[in-house]
Order: C-alpha cells, then structure tokens, then sequence
C-alpha cells in the first residue's frame, strides 16, 4: 500500500478525538440456522413448545389457487398444533407468519414484489416449535401456483436514494428543507425516530455500542464477553421493542473493522456471533427487519470483509434480509480516482462488497453506503486529511451519488455529516452554522427528474 495513502480510518478516529471537546414487507431469504425457522434451527428433539406435542397439519385457506397476485397479498392458513409457519419459495423462506394464540390459523402479508412476473408456485411448512428452535412434528402444505402480475416499478428519486447522518434531532427542519428523506443515527430513542417521522425522515438506528456490565470494560467500544452477547441483543432490541411502527432496517454495530470501535482489535468471528445473536432477538419480534452487516475490506493489515464471510461457515449472512454495508471515504482524491488498492481505497469498493457477497451466495447484497464524504478547507473548521474546496467537496458529492446509484448494486448513500456548532470540515454546515455548496446542490439533484 502507498505510503502517500493516509488511513482514512485512523484520521476519521483522530479527527472525533479532536472534536471531543464539541412499512413492512415479509421477511426474504434462506433460512438460517438457528433462526426464522426450526427446518434449520436443529434436529428434531424434546422441546417444551408451549403446547402439547401433537400432530402437526397445515392446510392452505387463502389466496386461492391460479390466483391474480399484485403487491402486498393476505396468506392465510389453517391446521393445528403449529408455533411456526413459512411460505417458500424455492426453498427460500418468503416470509415468516403470524400464528393465532390456539395454533390453528397463520397469516402473513406477503410482498409480491419479491417475487417474478408469471407463473410461480410456493410452499408452506408448518412446526411444532418456535422458529429456530428443535421441534418434533412438522407438516407441509403442498404447493399452490399464483400468478404474479405487478406493474414494472419505476426508479426510485433521489430522495428515496440519498441520505445523511445526523446527531441531533433539531437538525431535522434543515435535512427536511433539503429535501432529504433518510438519517443515520447512532442508537436512537423511539421518540427520535417519531420525531423524524413528522419531518418526512427515516432514521436507520445503529444498534450502538456495549454496555461495561456486559464487556467488564470501562469503555463501550468493547464488545460484550461471549456469554453476554443473548443480553446485549436484548437490551439493544429494547430501545424500540414497544414502538407500534419500529425502524424498518437496523444497522448492527459502527465500524467494527475498526480498532477504535472494535476493542481492542478487530475480529470478524466474534462480531458475527455479536451479529447472529441480535438477529436471533431482533426477528422474532420483528420477523422483517432488515439488519446491516459491516462489509468493510478493513485497516489495510486484517481484511476484516474476507474473515467475516469465512467465519459464515453456515451461509447465515445469505439470508435477504441481511445487507452489507461499506463506509467509502476517499480523503482529498476525485470520486474516479483510481488506487492501487481499490478495494481499500476507491470510493467504488461496495463493487468489492457486493462481489464478494454475490460470490458467497447471498441472492440480491445490494449495498448500503452508510458513510462517504469529504473534508472542506473551511475556514475555521478543523480537518484530519488533505481537504477539498467547497466547490470541490458539493462536486464530488454529486458525483459520488450518480456513480453509486448507476451502478445498480448500491440501495442508498448517507453522507457523513450534518450537525450544527461542529467544525469538523465533514460537515455540510460551515463552524457559524452557514450552509456550505454540497447542500444546495444535493437539494438540486433531489428535486431533480433523474
């Protein structure tokens, strides 16, 4: 690696130090081991279900067979004795349903968006257990072929695509007057997220950091100790378990590829276990959640990305509902410049990410860009790289966006930052509070046809 190539990571760090003193649709995807379905979670054996072990039927109610399907389409099933029921299709869970208090009836609201056009034949399984869990009697539906019949969507705006991080909510008037529809923002409160909501934004929660009792660390950036993991899911899942209308995707943990985030070094077989045991408490309250995986190369000495997929012995992170993430920092370099280590370097290595994926057998890992930017040379503020001019750094932003969403592997890009009163130079907003070209001109591609 260039000696010239600052880490970009071990600057970011730095620069925080220096300003320390400032709808649901239906769960998609495989099936993994041990959750969101027991036809994976173990070999049959004694479990106490909750309901007398009996003999497990399921029988199709609803739609009907030959059926028209468009958009979000009621299942609905009959039988007894089940705690769980999936509709597959081609032996990928579509979605996990809703099991009445008596075990007789399930019904799930199925986005058939997910699905091709055409003739499509899908399958309903049935167990005696909780999803995840051993059970002792399953049965299957048979299959029942649909016609799928939706309309081509059209592209998403650039208000759906772009999003920024945040860190207080009296910023939302501003994001909102810019027409921006999507905030990043570490481990928000329900009242956060409703709060966004009322200024026509969607905050992505990062299910941020560990808790000391759990790590016997002084310090949060410590992950908890193997044993403690189930807790910290929960207590995690806690901060939005009683809202009515909880966040759609979560993202599971900021930078763990990073030793000033991921203490004291980073290691990906133990955030993917940290990774599995939220998703194990987070579906079975929220069987639809989306969660975001970190799918950074790394520091440049441990490739954090190639040790997570080969800790994944078990292709759990194949699952549909699970998306990797990439932070796509450049320093002061052009959205196009080219490195000898793209993958580490280019502002183009969610390319990498979603390879790499696509590579391990996940069906569809568009990319989340859940940070990128540049540093301005504005004055008064503080810097921790080379920056940009502002001209440069609205420029560069727009750049960066068109390239990330012509690509077709990226599903949304947060910009790092905006917040009143830093001076950090990433900031959309000068140290008096003024706003700085990127945002005029991200509010121009916004309010722009394509």
């Amino acid at each position: 690696m260039s000696s010239t190539l600052a880490k970009p990571w071990a600057s970011k760090l730095g620069a925080l130090l220096l300003a320390a003193s400032f709808a649901y649709g239906c769960s998609a995807g495989p099936t993994p081991a041990g959750v969101g379905g027991a036809s994976s979670g173990g070999a049959a054996g004694g479990v106490d279900s909750g309901v007398p072990t009996a003999a497990v039927s399921v029988q199709w109610v609803e739609p009907a067979a030959n059926a028209r399907l468009t958009g979000s389409m009621r299942f609905r099933f009959s039988g007894r004795g089940f705690l769980n029921v999936e509709i597959k299709h081609n032996g990928t869970t579509v979605s996990t349903c809703t099991v009445s208090a008596d075990h007789t009836s399930a019904t799930a609201d199925v986005d058939t968006t997910r699905l091709p056009n055409g003739a499509v034949t899908l399958t309903a399984h049935a167990w005696d257990s909780p999803p995840g869990q051993p059970f002792v009697n399953d049965a299957d539906a048979g299959p029942r072929t649909f016609t799928i019949a939706n309309t081509t969507p059209q592209p998403s705006g650039w208000g759906e695509f772009i999003g920024v991080c945040a860190y207080t909510k009296d910023d939302f008037p501003l994001l909102q007057s810019l027409g921006i529809k999507n905030v990043r923002y570490d481990r928000p409160t329900p009242a956060i997220i409703d709060a966004g909501r009322q200024y026509g934004i969607e905050v992505l929660p990062i299910a941020n950091y560990g808790f000391t009792d759990l790590s016997g660390q002084n310090d949060d950036k410590y992950p908890p100790l193997p044993q403690n993991r189930a807790e910290w899911a929960k207590r995690m899942v806690d901060t939005w378990r009683s809202m009515s209308r909880p966040p759609p995707v979560i993202e599971v943990w900021n930078e763990p590829w990073h030793s000033g985030f991921w203490k004291p070094r980073p290691n990906a077989a133990d955030f993917l276990e940290l990774f599995k045991a939220f998703a194990r408490e987070a579906w079975a309250v929220w069987p639809n959640v989306t969660l975001l995986v970190s799918a950074d190369e790394g520091d440049g000495t441990y490739k954090f990305r190639d040790e997570l997929l080969k800790a994944d012995t078990a292709h759990f992170l194949n699952d549909r509902r699970i998306l990797p993430t990439t932070h796509n920092y450049v320093e002061g370099r052009t959205p196009t410049q080219v490195t000898s280590s793209p993958c580490s370097w280019d502002l183009n290595r969610y390319e990498c990410a979603y390879n790499a994926f696509k590579a391990h057998g996940h069906p569809d890992p568009k990319v989340w860009v859940t940070e990128f930017g540049w540093e301005s040379s504005t004055a008064g503020g503080t810097s921790a790289v080379t920056p940009v001019s502002e001209a440069q750094q609205a420029s560069y932003h727009i750049d960066a966006l068109r390239l990330f969403r012509s690509s077709g592997k990226v599903a949304k890009a947060y910009s790092f930052f905006v917040k009143r009163n830093d001076p950090w130079n990433y900031n959309w907003l000068r140290p008096d509070n003024s706003q700085k070209p990127v945002c005029s001109s991200v509010k121009t591609l916004i309010q722009s046809a394509q």
